[in-house]
């Protein structure tokens, strides 16, 4: 949407990906507030759903580019991302957890590996 050129896209998909860490915090947060039982299920479903975008948003991408040009992917990632920071603040508890511990980085680092 705000991209000049192609080049822009590119480098925004980038950082984009950059953000992975995001599924490292989202499973320390998981591990802080669920009970073991609960975790794995937990786990699995947001693995599930970040490895089944992946190869669904390459395929949406090219068609929003073919039909409204490379620009249209800015637009459909603000439209998702604002749903998500709403749907976040409306159902997503606050953490409870006493103290958030020790930072996991072999542990982090190998979940982002993936």
């Amino acid at each position: 949407m705000l991209a000049p050129n192609v080049m822009v896209l590119i480098i925004g998909r980038l950082l984009q990906g950059a953000c992975g860490a995001t599924f490292q915090i989202t499973y320390l947060i998981l591990r802080e507030i669920l009970t073991p039982k609960q975790f794995g299920p937990a786990l699995g479903l947001v693995t599930a759903i970040s490895c089944g975008v992946g190869g669904a948003d390459q395929f949406l991408g090219g068609v929003l580019s073919d039909h409204w040009g490379f620009r249209s992917i800015f637009f459909v990632i603000l439209i998702v991302g604002i749903a998500a920071i709403a749907l976040s603040m409306a159902y997503v508890p606050e953490s409870t957890a006493a103290s958030p511990g020790n930072m996991d980085w072999p542990g982090a680092a190998a979940l982002s590996a993936r």
